[in-house]
This record gives structure tokens, C-alpha cells and sequence, in this order.
């Protein structure tokens, strides 16, 4: 019985948190502590950290970066590892023993009529799980929002994505779901990076 009222009482500690985090997005006390990050080593230290734990659990974690860097980004390094902590706990979730879940990473360019061109990082977190259907990506970052059965668990609550859309959007950035090549989903996180003017004069 102990076992279990500590089990419930560990769930019940990180919703709070979770509902408190949103809770501040709502009001607008979110901050972020900006700085010039590069984007290679964060995602290196990323995969080393959760590479270990997706060991534990008999599923393998890639990551894939392009030869040439990345570029840099202004983001709160924290908030950016908190959102890579929600996809990639909600990815080994999913994926099935012997399988592999792939974080990877590319440069994307925008081009506007009546302003600069300007590159977008591109980040994905691929599973090979279950997949969703087409209902459920439409409310996969709605708050609560747990998914048909497949896409559930009992010791989810539904914030962990609400979470991370509320902190890309903090970034300038946008989140999207669809379907991995795989057969599970795929994450894409799209964030603004430092024009280059800025990059060479820091």
C-alpha cells in the first residue's frame, strides 16, 4: 500500500506542476533567460542525457545532425531541454521494445516578398509506435487531451504537449505532429534562428 500511495502521490505532485506551469503561460509570467545557443551541442547533450534511460527500456535513441552546423537560435536552454523532455518521454512511452526513436535536425529557409529571407531550425523527434489518427492530431496539444487508446496511459494526464506548445510558442516558434515514415508519429518543432548579421558580430 505504501508503494502505491507514493506511486499516486508522485503522479498527483507532477500534475500540479504541470498546471501550474500553464497557469503562468496563462497570466503571462513565463521568462525566458535568452541567450545564443548552439544548437549542436545542446541536442548532443540532449541525446546523451535520455540515451542511457531509452537503453533501460530496450529502445533505441538516434540522433541525426546535418555535416554542416546548425545555426544558432536565441532560446532559454532550460525551457528548450523541457520541450525535448516532453517529446522524447512521450516517444519512448510509444515505441515498442527493439525499436528506435530518431531526434534530427536540418535548416529550413523562409522567404517573404517584403522582408528578408530568414532560416528556420527544423527539429524532429521520430517513434516507431503506434501512430495517431487523424482526429487525434487535431487535439494532441489541447490540454487533458489523452488520445483514443493507443495514444494514452494511465500515468499521463495530457499536459506534457500542452507544455511544450505553450514554451515553442515562447520561442517564435511553431509545433506540429504527423505521421513518421515508420508508421508512429513525428514531432516537428520549427524555431527562428539568429540572422546571420547577428551570429557574426556576437
Amino acid at each position: 500500500f505504501l508503494a502505491y500511495i507514493d506511486r499516486d502521490c508522485s503522479r498527483m505532485s507532477c500534475l500540479v506542476g504541470d498546471m501550474l506551469l500553464l497557469a503562468s503561460a496563462d497570466t503571462g509570467q513565463w521568462s525566458l533567460r535568452t541567450s545564443s545557443l548552439d544548437m549542436d551541442t545542446l541536442l548532443i547533450s540532449i541525446y546523451e542525457r535520455f540515451e542511457p534511460l531509452y537503453q533501460d527500456k530496450g529502445v533505441c535513441l538516434k540522433l541525426d545532425l546535418p555535416e554542416a552546423s546548425l545555426p544558432r537560435i536565441y532560446g532559454d536552454e532550460n525551457r528548450l531541454e523541457q520541450i525535448f523532455a516532453v517529446l522524447l518521454d512521450n516517444a519512448l512511452r510509444y515505441t515498442p521494445k527493439k525499436r528506435s526513436v530518431t531526434v534530427a535536425a536540418s535548416v529550413q529557409t523562409d522567404k517573404h516578398l517584403l522582408s528578408r529571407s530568414r532560416s528556420i531550425v527544423c527539429l524532429t523527434v521520430s517513434d516507431q509506435g503506434s501512430g495517431m489518427d487523424d482526429e487525434t492530431k487535431k487535439h494532441i496539444f489541447n490540454r487533458f487531451y489523452r488520445g483514443d487508446s493507443a495514444r494514452s496511459h494511465k500515468q499521463n494526464y495530457g499536459l506534457g504537449l500542452s507544455i511544450a506548445k505553450e514554451l515553442v510558442q515562447l520561442h517564435k516558434g511553431t509545433i506540429s505532429v504527423s505521421d513518421s515514415p515508420d508508421g508512429g508519429a513525428c514531432f516537428l518543432v520549427r524555431l527562428p534562428a539568429v540572422p546571420e548579421s547577428h551570429a557574426s558580430s556576437r
